[in-house]
This record gives C-alpha cells, sequence and structure tokens, in this order.
C-alpha cells in the first residue's frame, strides 16, 4: 500500500507521516520543502500525475498563497481515482467551519476555504475513491500560537486518526469533528 502526506515536515502532517512509518507503511511526503508546493498550479497538477499509483491520501497541506489549493487537489485527486474501490482520501478540514463569525479576515478566509472542502465531501462521498473529511479543533502545533485558544495535542489527534485507519475496512465515517473537551467549556462560559 503506497500512502502520500502533502505537507508532512511539520504539525498533523508530521504526526500522521511518523503514524504509519512506525507500522512499516510505504508513505511519501509531498511539501513544500521537497518541492511540492500545492499553492502552485503546475506543481497541483503534475503532482495529481504523481499520485495516481498511490492508494491513500492524506490531503493535509493547507497553502497561505493560494487557499483553494487544498481544495482543488482534492477535486482533482477525486476526479483521478473516480470510481477507483481501493483508494481512499482523508481530507484534513477545521472545526472552524462550524463558526459564522470570525476575529480578522485571514480566519474568515480559512473558514471559506474549508467549508469548501466541507461541501464538495458531502456532495461526492456516496462512491468512490472513499472520501473521509477529518474535521479536528484547535490543534497544537507552531501554526496555532494563541494562547487563549484551548488546544489538543498531536498525539490525541493521532488516537482519533488511528481509530479511522484501524476501521477502515469496517466502517465508512465519512465526517469527523472532534475538539478538545476545554473548549466547550470556554464556550459556556461566554454570553451567547
Amino acid at each position: 500500500m503506497k500512502i502520500a502526506i502533502t505537507g508532512a515536515t511539520k504539525g498533523i502532517g508530521k504526526e500522521i507521516y511518523n503514524y504509519f512509518m512506525d507500522y512499516g507503511y510505504a508513505v511519501s511526503n509531498f511539501s513544500r520543502e521537497n518541492g511540492w508546493d500545492i499553492g502552485d498550479e503546475g506543481k497541483r497538477y503534475a503532482l495529481t500525475t504523481e499520485l495516481q499509483d498511490y492508494d491513500v491520501l492524506i490531503n493535509n497541506a493547507f497553502s497561505q498563497n493560494d487557499f483553494n489549493a487544498q481544495f482543488e487537489l482534492l477535486k482533482a485527486m477525486h476526479w483521478v481515482w473516480h470510481k477507483q474501490e481501493n483508494k481512499i482520501i482523508y481530507n484534513i478540514g477545521s472545526r472552524i467551519t462550524d463558526f459564522d463569525e470570525f476575529d480578522n479576515n485571514l480566519a474568515r478566509q480559512y473558514a471559506e476555504a474549508k467549508k469548501k472542502q466541507d461541501n464538495f465531501i458531502r456532495k461526492h462521498s456516496h462512491g468512490h475513491p472513499m472520501l473521509v473529511n477529518i474535521r479536528p479543533g484547535a490543534v497544537d502545533t507552531e501554526f496555532l500560537v494563541d494562547p487563549n485558544i484551548p488546544k489538543m495535542s498531536t498525539r490525541q489527534f493521532i488516537g482519533v486518526f488511528d481509530f479511522l485507519w484501524q476501521n477502515r475496512k469496517d466502517l465508512y465515517i465519512r465526517d469527523i469533528t472532534f475538539c478538545e473537551k476545554t473548549t466547550l467549556d470556554a464556550f459556556d462560559n461566554v454570553a451567547h
């Protein structure tokens, strides 16, 4: 089984990469650091060609240069792998799409880009390839530096991912949303 991960040099992607390496899978990292910038349309197109013979894509990388790049890769790989039963795309979305109000324009744009992914997966998840939308809340990575936001650890994220991976042959979980429990406590303390 060949597994590809976009953006596996840091954060969630690195943890998923290490997870598969620990289990002895053939796993490849496609990230900016090794020349695969999904924000570059030409590189993204070349990546879809490169991934044709892979079995699993972890669509993790997010480009701040092109907020739609992850969505465009999702659509392209769905088309490339259309009706292939042995293919799986795990899309790393975000719980941010559950919210409508944002403190800044960057968060709003990020949420809009992730919402496109959510909608695409809902619309196209009734056939193959298998599409799984993983929507974590805040994860403690170098990308999320706000100390006031309750964050889960990357190991907690991997615990949920492990459940999805270990049960992939028996269960189809199209969409999963999860967060650090203290996030709920924080929302309870805010006037609505």
